[in-house]
C-alpha cells in the first residue's frame, strides 16, 4: 500500500479497508467476495480487562467506527 501511495509501483493488491484509509490510493478492482473465504479478525478475551475491551468492541459506538472505516461487523 505504501509503495502504491508513493507511486513507487503502479499497482498493488491490498485489503479494501486499507485502500480506503489511504487518500493517495484509488481502488481499481474489487475481488468478488464469493471467490475467497471471508476475511475475519478474530479476538478473544484472556483477562477481565480483555473481556471489558471485547464488550467495547461489540458496542454500537465501536460498530459505528468500524463501519465508517469499511469493516462489516459479524452478527452477534
Amino acid at each position: 500500500l505504501a509503495l502504491v501511495a508513493r507511486a513507487e509501483t503502479p499497482l498493488g493488491v491490498v485489503y479494501r479497508t486499507d485502500a480506503l484509509a489511504e487518500p493517495q490510493v484509488r481502488i481499481l478492482y474489487d475481488i468478488p467476495q464469493e471467490t475467497h473465504s471471508p476475511i475475519t479478525y478474530p479476538a478473544a478475551a484472556l483477562t477481565d480487562s480483555g473481556a471489558a475491551f471485547m464488550a467495547h468492541l461489540q458496542s454500537d459506538d465501536a460498530r459505528a467506527v468500524f463501519a465508517r472505516h469499511g469493516f462489516k461487523p459479524l452478527p452477534e
